[in-house]
């Protein structure tokens, strides 16, 4: 995902799982052996949010070395930008309903 969605198309938001994936990377394609490591590889591979509960084995997986606390920095970055965006966004749309609502 690293090096075609971000570096070649140039996408600057954050990847979300499918509900459940990451834990298939070590339970049924077992890719790796562990939920840690399927969550260290995740990340490492490029998506910032878990639709699951992987993102648990994150704190382990530092622990054991298979992934370094700033990597794991980078994807909450994406994610708190994202959340800003769409929380100003938001607060926008409803501003501009609360005007419709005024002007009707």
């Amino acid at each position: 995902m690293n090096t075609i969605l971000r570096d070649e198309w140039g996408f600057e938001g954050y990847v979300v799982s499918d509900c459940g994936a990451i834990s298939d990377i070590y339970r049924y394609h077992r890719v790796v052996e562990t939920a840690p490591e399927a969550a260290a590889l995740a990340v490492q591979s490029g998506c910032d949010l878990n639709c699951g509960h992987q993102c648990y084995e994150l704190l382990k997986a530092v622990e054991e070395g298979l992934i370094a606390g700033e990597e794991i920095d980078v994807s909450l970055a994406l994610y708190k930008s994202e959340k800003r965006t769409t929380k100003l966004l938001n607060n926008k749309i409803r501003i501009q309903n609360d005007q419709l609502e005024k002007d009707a």
